[in-house]
This record gives C-alpha cells, sequence and structure tokens, in this order.
C-alpha cells in the first residue's frame, strides 16, 4: 500500500485478484463525499448497476429525499447505548 501510494498518490484503486476493485483515498476525503451536498452527489446514480429489481429501496440506490427518509429510519440503531451493547 505504501509503494503504491507513493507511486499513484492520494487515491487509487487497487485491483486484486478473485476480489471487487478496492480505492484507497485519506479519511478527510471520505468525509467530505460523506458531508456533500446530497442534491449534488447522487450515489444511487453510481451504484444503479447494484439494483436488483425496480422497486430496491436499497440506501445505497435512492437519493434526495428518498434517501435521507430511509437514512432517518435506519439512524436510531447506530446510536448510543445500542452501540455499546
Amino acid at each position: 500500500m505504501e509503494r503504491c501510494h507513493e507511486r499513484y498518490g492520494d487515491m487509487f484503486t487497487l485491483n486484486v485478484v478473485y476480489e471487487a476493485p478496492g480505492c484507497s483515498s485519506p479519511p478527510e476525503h471520505v468525509k467530505q463525499v460523506f458531508s456533500g451536498d446530497p442534491h449534488v452527489l447522487h450515489a444511487g446514480e453510481g451504484n444503479g448497476g447494484a439494483q436488483s429489481g425496480p422497486r430496491d429501496n436499497s440506501l445505497l440506490l435512492l437519493d434526495d429525499e428518498m434517501h435521507m427518509r430511509h437514512r432517518k429510519l435506519m439512524l436510531p440503531s447506530f446510536h448510543g447505548e445500542r452501540m455499546q451493547r
């Protein structure tokens, strides 16, 4: 990984035999993506190939208000005492 970082810089894709491609980037870049404007960054469009059916409501396939609605339904499970258990 260190040699790849030296050769390709902060962000690069790593292709490993029998594995899906992986990506490496600094944590601050990941934070920028996950805190970006949801009306600009549409993950659903990029993940459209993963859709298994026309009504797939996976959080990874939704954008805008529908994404936020589904995300808010999941958030309580990832807070406080529940995470400690």
